[in-house]
Parts: structure tokens; sequence; C-alpha cells
């Protein structure tokens, strides 16, 4: 997955799949945002691809055709490009970035990558820990591998303007680079933007803390079933909102209870 954020803001976003069909026939692939989405491309090494986008339960959802039957045992190699607008603006000015990747089966070799041009770095909160951190050019780029991965994959990422002068490429990328040594420096900030977000709250979130104050605990199925949010929507949501400790959840079965945080 590769993910371009550029000057004015948006994503673009390039996710190409090597898909192997361990089963029945196959005929396409689906794709789910949560997030407005333009400019859709689908293709594959031979060209471009039809595609079908829809809306189910709040969410984006492209339906990909393959150019033939995919058989079983057979490997098919396929690209998911768009437009979109992700990013999260908080009251201090920045921009977080918290996607989640839920896959239905394991994935294999995967590989994200964010990249940012000059005029923007990376800033707390920054995780899981990266793969690796570097520049290239006039941008700059973080990015994780994993060798498998089960059931999902997120990453809260915060992303700030920068003053474009000449040299200024370098310093972000060194102090980018000792803030990702420093494990201690880094949770310092981590847990500082935490606190000093604890007011923000966006539409979605504040539907979700209500039900929270109405029922005191509740579950993140109840969450689901009360607002008819997808659940990959409000995995999101809870997320960001423990990240910046407004809430906890507590496991319970094959769900979580919600809670405030105290």
């Amino acid at each position: 997955i590769s993910i371009f954020v550029t000057e004015k803001e948006i994503l673009n976003e390039e996710i190409t799949f090597t898909i192997k069909n361990m089963g029945e026939d196959m005929e396409y692939i689906t794709y789910y945002s949560v997030y407005p989405i333009s400019n859709i491309h689908c293709y594959d090494l031979e060209g471009d691809l039809e595609y079908i986008i829809s809306e189910e339960k709040g969410e984006k959802k492209i339906k990909c055709k393959f150019r033939k039957v995919l058989k079983k045992d057979e490997e098919y190699r396929i690209t998911i490009s768009f437009d979109t607008d992700a990013l999260n603006k908080t009251k201090e000015g920045k921009y977080i970035f918290s996607p989640i990747f839920n896959f239905p089966c394991k994935v294999e070799n995967f590989e994200l990558v964010v990249k940012v041009p000059s005029t923007m770095s990376f800033v707390s909160p920054i995780t899981p820990k990266p793969s690796g951190i570097k520049s290239e050019g006039r941008s700059l780029i973080i990015f994780w591998n994993k060798d498998i991965i089960n059931e999902e994959f997120y990453i809260i990422l915060g992303i700030s303007k920068t003053m474009e002068k000449e040299g200024d490429n370098n310093l972000v990328f060194i102090y980018i680079l000792l803030a990702f040594i420093s494990g201690l420096f880094l949770g310092c900030l981590f847990k500082f933007t935490r606190k000093k977000g604890t007011n923000f709250l966006k539409e979605d979130e504040e539907v979700v803390m209500d039900l929270i104050k109405e029922k005191g605990k509740i579950t993140q199925r109840e969450i689901r079933e009360r607002t008819n949010f997808s659940k990959s929507k409000v995995s999101r949501l809870l997320m960001e909102m423990e990240q910046r400790d407004l809430i906890e959840k507590e496991k319970y079965k094959k769900t979580y209870i919600v809670k405030l945080k105290e």
C-alpha cells in the first residue's frame, strides 16, 4: 500500500494485491473505504479493469472485476488507486492519519508506505513503531513491513506542515530520525499530544460518546447496532478515542466493553 499526501492535503492511495486463490473460482475483489474517494483506477499488468462503486453502511465499496476467472492455486496481481480525504485536523493545526486495514484472510509480505512533500513532516503520535524513515529527493517517507498479518493492521500518524526553506528537508529528517530513535522522547510527545486532544470531538465521535454516557458501559457490538456504523468504522473511532484518553476498552468474550476514561 502506497500513500502520498499532497500539498493540498489530499491522499493519493495505491493498493497492489498479489492474490493466490486457495478455494473456489474468483471473479473480482472488493475494497471498502470509510472515507470519501474519487479518481478511481483499477488495473492489472495488461491495462485497465472494470469496476463498480457503491455504498454499504456508510462505506464506499469498490468492486473490481478480474480480467479472467481466477482458478484454484492461480495467482493474480491487481492494483486499485484513488484519491481520498482521510486526514483529520486537530485543534493544534496538525493532521492525524489513522487508517485501519481489515483482511478476510491471512496476508503475507505486507508493506505500507506513506510519503509527504518537503512542506510537511511526521510528528507524534507515530504508532506502531515504523520499520524505517527516510528521505527521497524532496519527500519524506515512513514505512511499515510485516511478514504476516492475520486480521487487521492500523497506524496512527501525525503530520504537520513545515516552513519550506533551503535545507529544511534535511533538518526535518534529522529531527524525525532522532525522535524515532529516542523512545522516551517519542513517548513524552505522544502522551502530551493525547492530553491536548481530549476536548476535540468529531461528529461521529460525539454520537459514540453520547451512547457511552447514556449507558455507562456499552459493548463495541452494541455501538455498531445502535449507530449502524460499519465494523471497521467503529473500530477506527474507538481506537482514536482511546489514544486520546477519552475512553477505555476491556475485552469481553468476542467483543469489547467500552466506558469513559476515569
